[in-house]
């Protein structure tokens, strides 16, 4: 019993190793890659988004199109680390779908930041690499956004006001901005790629 206990240890650590090179190609044959969001589920049914911000970043196409974006910026300016792939629709076979299964959405209450306090946002993202209908590889990232640097970078010093907090584009556009790094995280994980966009 002591022997298949490790066994399973091992095989579980074994599968956890190495995820960082998993989609790396280096062979001259192209490979294939999508992402799929048709089984995402979106956690942000809080207080601290309006009704219309939750409408709109309950979307799986708005998160689709993101990831497609950047992963298209990506294989331009990392392609030497990215290897041979091409991108396909999400609507197509490929030898490897990043699948996304879940972000969520939470306000951050406390900060160390009395420049630009916020508000905070803590996202996460759940991402399963899938080839020939088996789950290769998991990944998790989490990312913290502040609404006042993302809406506000030219001010040095930024305290939001109620009205500012509640505009719906400074909402959005906080929200597509942690999509973009969790994105970022995931597909640098996923290639081994060791810098920054």
């Amino acid at each position: 019993m002591r022997q298949i206990y490790i066994l399973v240890i091992l095989i579980s650590v074994l599968m956890g190793c190495g995820s960082s090179a998993t989609l790396q190609n280096e062979s001259e044959e192209p490979k294939t890659i999508n992402i799929k969001t048709t089984e995402l589920e979106i956690i942000s049914d809080n207080e601290w988004f309006s009704y219309i911000t939750q409408k709109r970043i309950h979307s799986s196409e708005l998160v689709q199109n993101d990831g497609e974006s950047i992963i298209v910026s990506i294989k331009k300016w990392y392609a030497s680390q990215l290897g041979n792939y091409t991108i396909v629709d999400a609507n197509e076979k490929a030898d490897f779908t990043i699948n996304i299964k879940e972000i969520s959405v939470d306000k951050r209450i406390v900060t160390l930041n009395i420049i630009k306090p916020g508000p905070l946002y803590v996202m996460h993202m759940d991402v399963d690499i899938i080839s020939d209908n088996d789950i290769i590889s998991s990944i998790s990232k989490k990312s913290i956004v502040n609404m006042a640097e993302v809406n506000f970078p030219e001010e040095n010093v930024k305290w939001m006001s109620t009205t500012e907090k509640n505009d719906i584009e400074h909402q959005f556009f906080t929200f597509k901005k942690g999509i973009r790094e969790l994105y970022q995280d995931v597909f640098f994980e996923a290639f081994g790629i060791s810098l920054q966009l």
